[in-house]
């Protein structure tokens, strides 16, 4: 569990972040919500982690960063859509701050001598991250893409949806608009659990039939370089086309080719570009509504 975005505001009392900090602190404690909370500071912005250690945490790592800004200069989180400019100045290391929770987490925490520096090339994910092995072709992973499927059709809704079918709204559980935010959350479930760099594609499927349809403005995950054929190709929204049968398509670009499903990509867009993408607020009005129905599975 990570605790982060904290703002100080002027003429609150001195102890209130350390009070909030504390209070947040004992809630994840009697949820037994994790076994380590982290957090970060940066020197430069005049807060030296005081109230931190004050609640338990111990600083165990210095980590790069880099702050964006919008055209006029405001500050910009990876929650904000459209362009953002990097910074021109050298940044201090954040201060990477731990707390265990749980005895054994304390005990570790503890054992951390000095601070482990991590290196820009390690921050940025380097080529010492090397995915986890799965066969994504295999039946394995057709069902749990199945149940990504039909875990995110509950989720889909008016602001999730592409705008162009805003007007004359779908039924609940219908696909046609939705492939966008579902691709976006595909992509960053496919780094996290696989440690995998998919990419965000945009563009048309045709399904090669006279009888029916292309899609042409459709979104898809793929998994490899774009001039390489055997590059694979994950939709979860593959029946918007009246000419394809399943829910979710799945295997070698070259290979769906074969069976008449062309996936032509106009925009290739990595995950840390995907912020500054239209699709962004749809997709994080999507996360809302996981979160919100996830909280309501685990109340008693």
């Amino acid at each position: 569990m990570v605790l982060t975005r904290m703002h100080g505001l002027a003429g609150i009392p001195a102890n209130l972040m350390s009070l909030t900090i504390a209070r947040a602190v004992r809630e994840i404690r009697a949820k037994n919500a994790g076994d380590y909370v982290i957090t970060a500071y940066n020197p430069m912005l005049g807060f030296c982690g005081t109230s931190f250690v004050a609640s338990g945490f111990r600083p165990v790592a210095l980590s790069p960063v880099a702050y964006c800004y919008d055209g006029k200069g405001l500050f910009q989180t990876r929650r904000m859509s459209g362009e953002s400019v990097p910074q021109l100045l050298d940044t201090p290391d954040n201060v990477l701050m731990a707390l265990g929770v749980t005895p054994a987490a304390k005990r570790n925490v503890a054992g951390i001598e000095g601070l482990i520096r991590v290196s820009s090339r390690t921050h940025s994910g380097g080529d010492h991250v090397r995915p986890l092995k799965a066969d994504l072709a295999s039946p394995e992973w057709r069902d749990r893409l199945l149940g990504y499927r039909r875990m995110l059709e509950p989720c889909w809704s008016e602001r999730t949806v592409h705008p162009r079918y805003q007007e004359s709204p779908v039924a609940a559980g219908d696909p046609r608009g939705q492939c966008g935010v579902t691709s976006v959350w595909l992509a960053r479930t496919l780094r996290t659990d696989l440690l995998l760099e998919p990419v965000y594609c945009y563009g048309r499927l045709r399904v090669g039939r006279d009888d029916v349809e292309d899609v042409s403005h459709h979104c898809w995950v793929e998994i490899g370089p774009a001039h390489d054929p055997r590059r694979f190709v994950i939709d979860l929204t593959a029946d918007q086309s009246d000419g394809v049968r399943e829910q979710v398509t799945l295997g070698e670009h070259r290979a769906l080719a074969d069976r008449g499903l062309r996936y032509e990509s106009a925009a290739r867009l990595r995950l840390d570009e995907l912020p500054r993408d239209r699709v962004w607020p749809r997709f994080l009005a999507l996360a809302d509504r996981l979160r919100d129905l996830d909280e309501l599975r685990r109340r008693p």
